[in-house]
């Protein structure tokens, strides 16, 4: 004897079982790319900026400015006292945002410091500790026993107004700034989609720079 089996759906349930095709419970823990920018020059403010430090450096980008407000004006005082030949500087600026809408980072800037001996000299390692400068804490296909790095922070500000008054860098600077996305829930577009819709928020005002001076200039635009 066939058997039929029959049973009853709501149109509740069909509704929620027709949602469920096209969404889904995410958690998400990685790192998303907010920003990426080619450097252009480096300098500090041709004048005063409301609410920032007079020492503060200016990293200027192709869409934005990058102000260093923390740890730049003491890199830039320590390579004075260093000597210019024996420092590079990491091509690839990385900086994190606190904040998903934040037009806030921080980071830190890595550079390499190697005399032909491989040996700080006394006066160099004062001057190391002095502005607390440790070894990069980096990843093993970095990890140099010259390589270095200074915590820096800072805030974006739109482009320099005076950015085709600038000489061309010799080599090429990147900027990324990133954002460490730890959230979850029911998403249509995926985490990544979501957050590049999303602008940072830099500040109206708008600045131009003053290129730093020679013996500094040796060191950006190095061979």
């Amino acid at each position: 004897i066939p058997v039929f089996l029959t049973a009853c759906v709501t149109n509740n349930q069909i509704g929620e079982h027709s949602r469920d095709l096209f969404q889904k419970y995410e958690t998400k823990y990685e790192w998303v790319t907010l920003l990426e920018d080619d450097v252009i020059a480096f300098g500090k403010p041709s004048k005063a900026i409301p609410n920032e430090p007079t020492d503060s450096i200016v990293v200027a980008g192709n869409k934005y400015s990058y102000l260093i407000n923390k740890g730049g004006a003491d890199f830039i005082q320590l390579i004075s006292q260093l000597n210019p030949e024996y420092i590079r500087i990491n091509r690839e600026l990385d900086f994190y945002s606190p904040q998903l809408n934040s037009n806030k980072f921080n980071g830190t800037l890595k550079f390499s410091y190697a005399p032909p001996n491989g040996i700080l000299s006394p006066k160099e390692q004062t001057l190391f500790k002095k502005y607390g400068i440790a070894p990069c804490d980096c990843s093993k296909s970095e990890q140099l026993d010259h390589l270095f790095s200074l915590d820096i922070a800072g805030t974006i500000y739109p482009k320099v107004e005076n950015a085709t008054d600038l000489k061309a860098l010799s080599h090429p600077y990147k900027v990324r700034i990133r954002y460490y996305d730890h959230s979850g829930g029911n998403v249509k577009l995926s985490a990544r989609e979501k957050l590049a819709k999303l602008p940072l928020l830099p500040l109206t005002m708008s600045i131009d720079i003053i290129e730093f001076p020679f013996k500094t200039l040796g060191i950006i635009y190095q061979p």
